[in-house]
């Protein structure tokens, strides 16, 4: 199955994430308020605690756990000779964009930081900016922000989904039947949204992943592979 249809709702996920740091350059550089800009850091600590330890470890991975679409990219490529590149420049910026949200947001708001950081945003503009209600530049900006990380997850659903469906598809031998495969497709998109639904706590389930499976997938199983097809050749 080609997904090349699916590169433009990507590209709309880039796009949330571009205008999230720019609201966040923007809101965090004003030097009129004391609580969320990164010109007046709040109180931060350097180091995490053993008990939050495993839970910023997990968020970190998961963001950089994608090897499961990898192979659907690979084959919706029309210049497949570019996929080198093409990761490379996607984790260059993918790390930047995490880093710059990470670290300008933790200055913003230090340890009142939410799991999510445009609820602070919306913090700021309930109790502190515009409380008379008007529409100025950041109420807009900031609602912006809110449904484009909204939107953000369900641009890449499609792409992620993608392996699993062709496994379950393989599993109960519906290959042939498209009647069929979109009704596996529909009741996985209903079983995905059930799970939301029953543990709506967004970070902590995305923690969990990316402790329990991300790190397997993108630390251990990679050393794994290569130390078994280059065993012979290392000087162990």
């Amino acid at each position: 199955t080609r997904l090349d249809f699916l590169a433009y709702l990507s590209f709309l996920g880039f796009v949330g994430s571009t205008i999230l740091i720019l609201v966040i350059i923007y809101l965090g550089g004003r030097t009129n308020v004391e609580y969320g800009s990164y010109l007046h850091p709040q109180p931060t600590r350097l180091w995490t605690t053993l008990e939050e330890a495993p839970f910023s470890i997990g968020l970190c991975i998961v963001g950089f756990a994608g090897h499961a679409v990898f192979p659907s990219i690979k084959n919706s490529m029309k210049n497949k000779k570019s996929y080198g590149k093409m990761m490379v420049t996607s984790f260059t910026l993918a790390l930047i964009f995490y880093l710059t949200i990470a670290v300008l947001g933790y200055l913003m708001y230090g340890a009142r930081v939410e799991k999510e950081i445009d609820l602070n945003f919306h913090y700021n503009i309930n109790n502190r900016h515009d409380k008379n209600g008007r529409i100025t530049f950041v109420v807009i900006a900031v609602s912006l922000t809110s449904w484009l990380v909204a939107i953000n997850p369900a641009t890449k659903f499609g792409l992620c989904m993608n392996p699993v469906s062709k496994n379950l598809e393989e599993v109960f031998g519906v290959e042939d039947s498209p009647s069929k495969i979109l009704l596996l497709r529909v009741i996985l998109c209903g079983l995905c949204l059930g799970m939301c639904l029953l543990l709506p706590f967004f970070a902590k389930m995305a923690s969990f992943i990316g402790a329990l499976c991300s790190s397997f997938s993108s630390v251990i199983f990679p050393y794994y592979a290569y130390y078994t097809l280059n065993y012979k050749k290392l000087n162990i």
